[in-house]
């Protein structure tokens, strides 16, 4: 599937962390309420929905089962915790579908998960060579990424009763309910009083229980974890449930779950960052401390980390040779040192390789290195050279078949 570029009409675009906090600094200038939050999210396709991860893939209709299984599977990882939220917290910290989305107050955070790097998507583009300006063309490029960002006033604690309802709904299954079940369950459990679910049975008080369960929430979680708490991390709990009900007959009317694209929660502008500045802008981030190490402070992204940003430092190592003997330390003569000047390297090169694109490029790396001063190292020179030779013809062979073509190339040439 090709996907449409990203319109960057509202578009903000941000080549920097300075250029993205200047920005952002701006905003926030222009605000009505000195005492509001702004809240990020970082995603690092253009063109993926705002959504919580139960919306994918057909997820909701199972929700149900997706939080009661854990506590049955294990109930010991769950002992203690008699709070929804922060069950259901836990549940997104280890990978479970859950109608939470992440968000949060440090745009740094929002920024780094925006210039993930995410692999390349065909795109459809206009066709440039078209005569007539009207074709398009596939092209396979990465992705660019956005932040997203809102302002909220009044961000709801986890414990607030709306929360609670909404949880509580989310563990049902409403296909087999309808609303008076619901709103006694809901009773039950003793989230709601008698007057409450009196007052949601009546034909004017039913819109205030419709109001509470379509409705999404800004909600500030206890930062129990040290992965919240270095990510500033915030949620969004969204309601969105659909409702058929027939006027005279609430009781007999049913409530469903429903997806939703969460897009029109954040503002209409958003930032973008071109696919070509992303790497560049993770470097920065990372100066700034803000990696995936620091991030992801579990062992096993510690680790990804280290073996991440150890990768740019590597450098082709030497195929294992069996030792035969000691190092030559004579001087070569000055009539050996003309002969191997002399050689017909070019010509070697391609009677191992055929001819080839980096030919030129191999030729003029064994010409930097018969300039070495230290002949007398004799055998360093030749595992030096080979592995030189063998960094360029990776270009366009396999490793076992480069490293056999680069060891003959030097066997010849010192022939």
């Amino acid at each position: 599937m090709a996907y449409m570029p990203l319109n960057i009409e509202d578009g903000i675009e941000i080549k920097s962390v300075g250029d993205f906090l200047k920005t952002i600094s701006e905003i926030k200038s222009k605000s009505e309420n000195q005492y509001s939050t702004f809240f990020f999210r970082g995603q690092e396709v253009d063109f993926w929905k705002v959504e919580p991860s139960v919306f994918r893939d057909n997820m909701l209709s199972v929700e149900h089962n997706l939080l009661s299984e854990p506590l049955r599977r294990t109930p010991d990882e769950f002992s203690g915790m008699i709070d929804e939220f922060e069950i259901m917290e836990k549940y997104q910290h280890y990978g479970m579908c859950t109608r939470l989305l992440d968000i949060t107050t440090n745009p740094l955070v929002a920024l780094y998960f925006a210039c993930l790097p995410h692999g390349e998507e065909e795109y459809m583009i206009l066709d440039e060579d078209d005569t007539n300006g009207e074709g398009l063309k596939t092209v396979k490029q990465e992705p660019f990424g956005v932040v997203y960002f809102k302002e909220e006033l009044a961000p709801i604690p986890s414990d607030d009763i709306k929360i609670k309802i909404i949880l509580h709904l989310a563990r049902l299954d409403l296909d087999e309910k309808n609303i008076a079940s619901v709103l006694e369950s809901l009773f039950l459990r003793r989230i709601i009083f008698e007057d409450q679910k009196e007052k949601w049975q009546s034909e004017e008080g039913f819109k205030e229980f419709v109001k509470i369960v379509q409705s999404t929430y800004t909600v500030m979680p206890i930062l129990s974890n040290q992965r919240l708490l270095r990510q500033s991390g915030a949620f969004l709990l969204p309601g969105k449930f659909n409702f058929t009900v027939e006027k005279g007959h609430i009781n007999e009317g049913k409530i469903n779950k429903s997806e939703c694209n969460m897009r029109n929660e954040f503002e209409k502008d958003f930032f973008y960052i071109a696919n070509e500045n992303k790497e560049r802008i993770l470097y920065e981030l990372d100066d700034c401390n803000i990696n995936q190490s620091y991030l992801f402070p579990e062992l096993e992204y510690q680790l990804r980390y280290i073996k991440e940003n150890n990768m740019s430092k590597t450098h082709l190592i030497s195929y294992f040779e069996e030792f035969t003997e000691y190092m030559n330390n004579k001087p070569i003569s000055q009539e050996a040192r003309e002969d191997f000047a002399k050689g017909e390297v070019e010509d070697i090169v391609v009677s191992v390789t055929g001819p080839l694109n980096s030919v030129k490029e191999i030729v003029k790396v064994v010409d930097i290195i018969k300039q070495q001063t230290d002949w007398y190292k004799k055998e360093s020179i030749i595992s030096r050279l080979k592995v030189e030779i063998t960094k360029i013809l990776l270009k366009s062979f396999g490793r076992d078949v480069a490293l056999k073509m680069a060891a003959e190339i030097v066997t010849k040439i010192l022939q």
